[in-house]
């Protein structure tokens, strides 16, 4: 079956129910599709004022179809060479003085109206001053004589000024865009004693512009005025709303909503108008429309009326001279004087097609054929015929007593031996206070033919009305949509750990294109696959975008430049990884005596919930050598010992513990000693090495460096320096008491001698001897009188003796006369002396007698 409905572009939007889900299908795609073209025409010129900010503006530029590609023919451009896409300006003085502006044309600014992007060249030329109530599009006024500024350079940065501006004065600036890339331009006013008159700018603009709803019954259309506004009255489809008279209007209805505002200090009133359409699941999907024109009629451009139909043949008579009858049509470019009654001032359906002709038909008394055309196409291919249909009847004139015909349009596609392929009609087109101009489709297949022949009938009879008005006859094939793939999800790290971060989303275009072409394709980040379909809400800083839940999924919307109805999406999630903090259990540093083993470090992370298969170590040296990949290390020497710990995606941590080796001292508390009964001991211990902050511990308690024992036993001492600890101990034993004797005092002869023995008693393991000769043999020798002390140690014990040696003076003795006595006769021998202290010791030829003293 084929279809015939509305095709809608821009704002001028009107929806046709009765054409099943197609109505509100192509609003969706094409309302926001039209292009900002800022006073393309002199007769478009805008107001500015410099204000308290810049204005910035999308330029017209060679991929824009509605722009005007150079200025109207007439001013004199001075130092212009060529005026690309111009826009044209104008500027009323109010505090006078000089002024200075400046023209920055870039790709892209920041919020701050910042360029960011590529400069672009920009040229610009300025007249003035007028006066008030001039004619500012006096092309006999846009001469040398009137120009007070112009620049042809290659730069992206233009700058001008007013000197000695008067209040009221008016100038006349033209921008023009020499690049002719898309891009953005700046005009303010950056310095100057001089300002402008803010109320001569008067505009209104509906706040987020088109909207399409999924489930919402009510949305409020609020507004955004610019000057003093002092009324507001509110449209839907071209007809008026009444009560609707404020900033603001509530709406329920899905259709095209208009408000024109106006004030005293306006030079004219101002309108905007959006589409908005409401749509109940789960209807809510829009599927891309993908055409691509093969044949396109606009009837040309020029001034004044034409019969041409361009190799069409048609029923009607052309009239060129007077009004335009039942029956009758002409090709002109614009509606003014044809009939009375129609539209006034109507121009050609095409934004900025200056001069661009229209086909105006005033219908036949009988329905019957108005034109039809042979068009040569491929076999065997789905095509769309498409036009653009507006009714003339002005109804505001009142002619036809409210009782106007509405038009009523048979499309037909035949072979060409006039066979049907298909057919379908518009319904009826009602008449209205304005032009309202709307575009009707047909699809069908061509089956085998090369040619088809178009035909149009009117199919609603004569009367007043049914007079219509046709432009942009367009033959489309079916194309097919963007192809481009998935791109991967986008993983980022969380690193505050709240689950916000920017994202970069344009950053997915080059994967999604897959090698295409970016210049080709218009490319729009949404939050829903609604959105996306619909091209609304687009995310405005896709380069910066931050997300809102984790993980996030974002709808992508890639359309044809050259068709924006033709689209595809893909989505892709934005997904945070957590940060984690590893919980490890490692010392900072760990000393130990070099006696000691190495620690054991294990840096296994105690968190929960780890899938600890996944965690990499990497232990390195102070050198930065990896030492070990394992979570437990045992160190071999002293130093700093990191490891690093990674946990995909996000997760590292890093930690560190220092080693420290330190050698202990040498403990000797000497050899074992044994004590004297009542004696005691200092036990000194002898100590090699380090000794800084060295502790002392006794096995007695006490932490003295020394101790003095008077008792037998086992005695240690453990010494602490650093980590390390080094022990030894000493045995005292308990001396049998020690005994010394020098015997009886002695006398010696003068010249004799005696040997001091001493007799001891105890234990005498080892002895020392000191005599107070300073001898310290055993025995001494003596050979004069006096005290001989001595001193023994053994030990710890001590003893001590004197002995007295006299001098007994001469010794005298007579053993009588010698005695002859017979063999085996006793006889006694008596010894007389006159010393009574003498002692006696008996010799028989030399030798001692034992026993006889």
């Amino acid at each position: 079956m084929n279809h015939l409905f509305p095709h809608f572009i821009g704002k001028s939007v009107t929806i046709k129910r009765s054409f099943s889900f197609y109505s509100f299908l192509f609003i969706l795609i094409f309302a926001t599709s039209s292009a900002f073209a800022q006073g393309g025409t002199c007769s478009e010129i805008e107001p500015f004022c410099a204000g308290n900010q810049a204005l910035i503006f999308p330029n017209c530029n060679n991929q824009n179809p509605s722009c005007v590609p150079t200025a109207e023919p007439g001013p004199n451009y001075g130092c212009l060479g060529s005026q690309p896409y111009p826009a044209w300006f104008y500027l009323q003085i109010d505090q006078p003085g000089s002024l200075d502006f400046e023209i920055v044309q870039n790709t892209e600014f920041d919020v701050n109206g910042n360029p960011i992007g590529t400069g672009l060249d920009v040229d610009f030329i300025a007249w003035g001053p007028f006066a008030q109530g001039s004619d500012l599009c006096d092309y006999t006024q846009l001469q040398p004589f009137n120009e007070i500024g112009c620049s042809f350079s290659i730069q992206p940065i233009e700058n001008f000024s007013i000197p000695n501006a008067l209040n009221g004065e008016i100038y006349v600036l033209l921008i023009t865009n020499y690049n002719q890339s898309p891009g953005f331009i700046k005009l303010e006013q950056i310095g100057g004693n001089g300002s402008t008159n803010c109320g001569i700018v008067c505009g209104i603009a509906i706040d987020n512009g088109d909207l399409v709803l999924c489930d919402i019954d009510q949305v409020t259309l609020t507004t955004t005025p610019t000057g003093v506004i002092d009324s507001y009255q509110w449209y839907v489809d071209g007809i008026l709303i009444a009560d609707a008279t404020s900033e603001t209007i509530v709406i329920s209805q899905s259709g095209d909503y208009k408000v024109i505002a106006d004030s005293s200090t306006c030079n004219q009133p101002v309108e905007d108008e959006v589409s908005v359409t409401f749509m109940v699941s789960p209807d809510c999907t829009i599927d891309p429309i993908c055409l691509e024109v093969d044949f396109e009629e606009n009837f040309g451009t020029g001034l004044g009326r034409v019969c041409e139909l361009n190799g069409a043949s048609t029923t009607y008579v052309c009239n060129q001279v007077s009004q335009v009858e039942d029956g009758e049509y002409t090709i002109t470019n614009i509606s003014d004087g044809l009939n009375t009654g129609w539209h006034l001032g109507m121009e050609d359906h095409t934004e900025g097609d200056v001069d661009g002709r229209m086909l105006f038909v005033n219908a036949d008394f009988n329905p019957g054929e108005f034109y039809r055309r042979t068009i040569t196409l491929s076999a065997n291919i789905d095509y769309t015929f498409s036009a653009w249909i507006t009714t003339m009847y002005d109804t505001d004139t009142g002619i036809c007593a409210g009782n106007s015909v509405p038009s009523n349009i048979i499309f037909r596609i035949e072979d060409p031996g006039g066979t049907l392929i298909a057919e379908t009609n518009t319904g009826d087109i009602n008449n209205g206070p304005e032009p309202d101009w709307q575009q009707f489709f047909i699809n069908f297949n061509t089956v085998n033919n090369t040619d088809i022949q178009l035909v149009l009938i009117n199919n609603a009879p004569g009367g007043c009305g049914n007079d219509l008005a046709i432009d942009d006859i367009t033959l489309s094939l079916e194309n097919s949509q963007p192809a481009i793939v998935d791109p991967q999800d986008i993983a980022s790290c969380d690193e505050n750990n709240d689950g916000i971060e920017i994202f970069d989303l344009e950053g997915q275009i080059p994967e999604i294109l897959d090698g295409q072409d970016p210049a080709l394709f218009n490319v729009s980040f949404h939050l829903t696959q609604f959105d996306a379909e619909a091209n609304t809400n687009a995310i405005a800083t896709p380069a910066a975008y931050q997300n809102v839940s984790n993980p996030e999924t974002i709808y992508v919307r890639v359309e044809k430049v050259s068709e924006p109805t033709c689209f595809s999406t893909v989505d892709f999630d934005l997904i945070l990884n957590e940060i984690i903090v590893f919980d490890v259990i490692l010392p900072a540093s760990v000393e130990i005596c070099s006696t000691d083993s190495f620690p054991i470090l294990d840096a296994t992370p105690q968190n929960g919930g780890l899938d600890l298969s996944l965690v990499t170590y990497q232990w390195t040296n102070a050198a930065g050598d990896i030492v070990s990949t394992d979570a437990i290390f045992v160190p071999t020497e002293a130093g700093i010992y990191t490891v690093l710990i990674s946990y995909p995606p996000c997760s590292q941590g890093s930690f560190s513990t220092e080693i420290i080796v330190t050698t202990g001292p040498e403990l000797d508390l000497g050899e074992d000693q044994t004590l004297c009964v009542g004696g005691s001991y200092e036990i000194v211990p002898i100590i090699v090495g380090d000794t800084q902050g060295i502790t002392y511990l006794w096995s007695t308690g006490e932490t003295t460096p020394t101790i003095i024992v008077d008792e037998p036993g086992t005695y240690a001492l453990t010494i602490t320096v650093g980590p390390c600890t080094t022990s030894d101990s000493i045995e005292i034993f308990l001396a049998e008491p020690l005994v010394l004797d020098l015997g009886e005092d002695q006398s010696i002869c003068d010249g004799g001698t005696y040997e001091i023995v001493p007799v001891i008693s105890g234990d005498t393991q080892e002895i020392f001897y000191l005599w107070s000769t300073g001898e310290i043999t055993p025995t001494i020798i003596v050979n004069q009188p006096g005290t001989y002390d001595l001193t023994i140690t053994s030990g710890s014990c001590v003893a001590s003796d004197s002995i007295e040696i006299f001098d007994s003076g001469p010794l005298d003795v007579d053993l009588g006369a010698d005695i002859k006595v017979c063999p085996n006769q006793d006889t006694s021998i008596v010894a007389t002396t006159s010393n009574s202290d003498a002692t006696y010791q008996w010799l028989q030829n030399g030798d001692v007698i034992p026993n006889e003293t």
